[in-house]
């Protein structure tokens, strides 16, 4: 089995301390580790260097080098450097896979902004997760049942419980649901449907993937198939870029929901404690959860309460009655804004770069 730890995303929602040219997943945002180590010394438990590959782009290759020396350049896959979301990412580095290993299982979204304790459960899941991906050829993923409402994260709506020899909760994935806008909404949902989390442990194979692809997401398909004789045929890098710009951007999402339509998904209940970091409230949750301190740095409050406060500079931040907030200081830049708003940073910085303030992302 390979894997596939995808490091190439920026982290907006953890803005100011995740930037552009320092993401989240290479800070050590929670504990003296980064996430980015903390996922790939998990895997290294019980797999070898040489299975694991790391996606990421060419900005961040310095980060992966110093934090991962471990992993041979040559399993490095470097995005190219054009803004095409997690579709086209994805279909490239798969068509890395299908070249080197095209029917062996691979999970290809091993995310590294995810805690999971204790590792050993995880691990052990990983081992029957591939059991199931051999055993009917579907795209399997991982889920869990919400601790609480959030709008971090995507939703997938479970269908029939399916029976397996590897002991764990598996049901067949009949739809997938956006993440929703507020913490209302996501409670809504929650009320009326049977969910679980898109935990993105998506398995698969290679050649099972873009057989797929080629049935529900064509144009994707037909550009992957124009980058594959380019890498064969060891193309120059800007020819493969001439190439890469020619997928539709997009969010994976746009291929695997139709797999959920079709009955090709899967869903793996994770049986252990999962924990997306992607907004300031998963934080939150996850300090509170831990016992974590709640409030870093040099900070003084009165009749404050469920704030999350994070202060990364050598002054004061004072507040009075405060409830339900977040609160993130850095050198140049200041977040404040409600928890339930904290899934909405990313309409922040798009305000910022339109009145030009680019030198704060």
């Amino acid at each position: 089995m390979k894997f596939i730890i995808t490091a190439g995303g920026q982290g907006t929602k953890l803005w100011p301390v995740s930037r552009d040219n320092y993401p989240k997943q290479f800070n050590n945002i929670i504990g003296d580790k980064t996430l980015f180590q903390m996922n790939l010394e998990a895997l290294l438990k019980r797999h070898s260097p040489e299975d694991i590959y790391v996606s990421v782009s060419e900005k961040y290759v310095d980060y992966v080098r110093k934090q991962a020396p471990q992993i041979s350049k040559e399993n490095y896959i470097i995005e190219p450097h054009i803004k095409k979301a997690t579709g086209p990412s994805t279909c490239y580095s798969m068509l890395h896979m299908a070249i080197k290993h095209p029917n062996e299982v691979i999970m290809y979204y091993v995310q590294p902004v995810v805690l999971r304790t204790p590792v050993d459960k995880y691990l052990d899941m990983i081992e029957s997760i591939e059991s199931i991906v051999k055993e009917n050829g579907k795209l399997v993923t991982g889920g869990k049942y919400p601790l609480y409402p959030e709008v971090g994260s995507d939703y997938q709506k479970l269908g029939n419980k399916i029976t397996t020899s590897t002991g764990l909760e598996v049901y067949d994935a009949i739809e997938f649901v956006p993440r929703p806008a507020t913490l209302s909404e996501a409670t809504q949902m929650l009320s009326t449907m049977k969910l679980a989390l898109h935990c993105n442990h998506s398995t698969w194979t290679p050649t099972e993937f873009f057989k797929n692809l080629e049935l529900y997401k064509k144009d994707w398909f037909d550009v992957s198939m124009e980058l594959k004789e380019l890498i064969l045929n060891n193309a120059s890098l800007d020819k493969i870029l001439e190439v890469y710009s020619k997928f539709s951007t997009g969010n994976i999402e746009l291929f695997t929901k139709s797999l959920y339509t079709a009955g090709r998904v899967q869903v793996v209940i994770l049986p252990f404690e999962w924990h997306h970091v992607t907004t300031w409230n998963d934080i939150y949750e996850y300090q509170k959860d831990i016992e974590n301190p709640l409030y870093q740095g040099v900070s003084v409050f009165v009749d404050c309460e469920n704030n999350l406060i994070i202060n990364k500079t050598n002054s004061v931040v004072a507040g009075i009655g405060l409830k339900n907030m977040i609160i993130v200081q850095t050198e140049d830049a200041t977040l404040v804004c409600h928890r339930e708003d904290s899934g909405r940073v990313g309409e922040l910085l798009k305000s910022m770069e339109l009145q030009g303030l680019v030198q704060y992302l």
